[in-house]
C-alpha cells in the first residue's frame, strides 16, 4: 500500500504483550504506533470487541509462531464479516469497502464470509 497506508490506518494501537515487541517497526509504513495500557479497555473501546474475538481465535499466553498469513487472512476476513450492532448492524467489512472499496480489501486479503458461516473458534 506504500504511503496510501498512512491515510487508511490514521493510528495503531495494541497491547504490551511480547507478541508486540516490535510493533514500532509499524511507524514506518503506517504512521502513529500507540501501546494501550494493560488492563484498560476504555483506552481502546472502539478496537475492543475485535480485540475479544483475536484472543479467543489466540489465546493469551499461546505461542503464535505457527500462525501462518494464509490463517490470519481467515481468522481476520471471519472476524470483519460479523455483525456488529455498535456499527449499526454493519460488518467491519462492509464498512471498510464503503470507505476504502473493494481494491482495498482484496491488496489486505480480506474477504467477506456470509453471515451463516462466520466461525471464530479457538486455532491454537
Amino acid at each position: 500500500m506504500g504511503e496510501k497506508a498512512k491515510d487508511i490506518f490514521e493510528a495503531n494501537l495494541c497491547n504490551n504483550g511480547t507478541e508486540f515487541a516490535q510493533f514500532y517497526e509499524i511507524d514506518r509504513y503506517a504512521g502513529r504506533s500507540f501501546y494501550a495500557t494493560p488492563y484498560r479497555s476504555n483506552d481502546k473501546p472502539h478496537c475492543e470487541r475485535a480485540h475479544e474475538f483475536i484472543r479467543y481465535v489466540f489465546p493469551k499466553g499461546k505461542s503464535l509462531n505457527k500462525v501462518s498469513q494464509e490463517m490470519l487472512d481467515e481468522v481476520f476476513s471471519n472476524i470483519n464479516s460479523y455483525v456488529r450492532k455498535s456499527k449499526g448492524d454493519k460488518t467491519p467489512y462492509n464498512l471498510a469497502r464503503a470507505k476504502f472499496g473493494k481494491a482495498f480489501l482484496n491488496a489486505i486479503n480480506i474477504r467477506r464470509i456470509d453471515n451463516k458461516k462466520v466461525k471464530l473458534t479457538q486455532l491454537i
